[in-house]
C-alpha cells in the first residue's frame, strides 16, 4: 500500500474524508475504512467468496487487464496479474 501514500492526502480529499493534519499511514488508513464503507453502502461483497469464479474466468482477467486504459500508465506484467488473482479468488475455485 505504500504506493498510495504520497498521494493519499488528495485522495482522502476527493472522498470527503478529514486528514488534514494526519500522516500520510493515518490518512491512508481513513480513506481505506471510507472505501469499505462505501463498498458496504452498494452491496458490495467484502471478498470474492460470494462469486463463483472459474480458472477460466480467472485466466480471461489477465488479457483484460492488460487491455485496460489504465495499463498505459500502470502497466502490469502477465505474471504480476495471475498472481493477483490467485490472491484475491478464493482457494478451490471451481
Amino acid at each position: 500500500m505504500s504506493i498510495y501514500l504520497p498521494k493519499v492526502k488528495e485522495l482522502g480529499e476527493a472522498l470527503n474524508v478529514d486528514v488534514k493534519g494526519d500522516t500520510a499511514e493515518a490518512a491512508l488508513a481513513k480513506v481505506v475504512e471510507k472505501v469499505r464503507l462505501l463498498q458496504h453502502k452498494v452491496g458490495l461483497p467484502a471478498d470474492f467468496t460470494q462469486y463463483n469464479i472459474t480458472e477460466e474466468n480467472l485466466a480471461q482477467t489477465v488479457p483484460a487487464v492488460m487491455k485496460d486504459p489504465a495499463a498505459l500508465s500502470f502497466a502490469m506484467p502477465k505474471e504480476l496479474i495471475e498472481a493477483i488473482g490467485q490472491r484475491v479468488v478464493p482457494l478451490g475455485v471451481k
